[in-house]
């Protein structure tokens, strides 16, 4: 009945008409809303999964998994906005950017839900980490100097 092309002009000229345009628009947002609304429901989301297996297991594939399965829409806008449609096929920065759509899909969903918190207390637990072995480090490098260097230090 209609090709791939007379489908494309069709679906733009019936987008020029504005009204018609925002009720897709609605129609859109709703849908987004509904998955969103599903996921917090059904407690289904691997985000909602904060005990520490779940956060010594985590990785972004779970995450962008989900992503595919139950919130789509989400996932394309997130790509849409972050890359160009050339580089969305390219399944090298796609693996690049996995990390940076799963952030932002685990802030949006906690601001929905607050009990879907994983990724904010797995980048806590690494940033805590983080600042652990740098003051344990800086710690290590002050007692060497101190005790190893025949240059004493004068604390003033």
């Amino acid at each position: 009945m209609f090709s791939g092309e007379s489908i494309d002009i069709l679906a733009k000229k019936i987008f020029c008409v504005q009204n018609i345009k925002q009720n897709i628009w609605k129609l859109f947002l709703s849908q987004i809303e509904d998955d969103c609304k599903y996921l917090t429901q059904r407690r289904l989301s691997c985000l909602s999964d904060t005990g520490y297996l779940a956060l010594v297991s985590f990785d972004w594939i779970t995450v962008i998994q989900e992503m595919l399965d139950l919130n789509p829409l989400i996932l394309d806008v997130l790509l849409s906005a972050t890359t160009s449609s050339k580089k969305q096929r390219s399944v090298e920065h796609f693996k690049n950017i996995v990390p940076e759509c799963g952030l932002v899909y685990g802030i949006i969903m906690k601001r929905r839900f607050k009990d879907m918190s994983r990724i904010q207390r797995f980048i806590s637990l690494a940033l805590a980490n983080e600042r652990v072995h740098q003051k344990v480090t800086k710690f290590y490098i002050n007692v060497a100097f101190t005790f190893y260097s025949p240059y004493k230090l004068t604390v003033v």
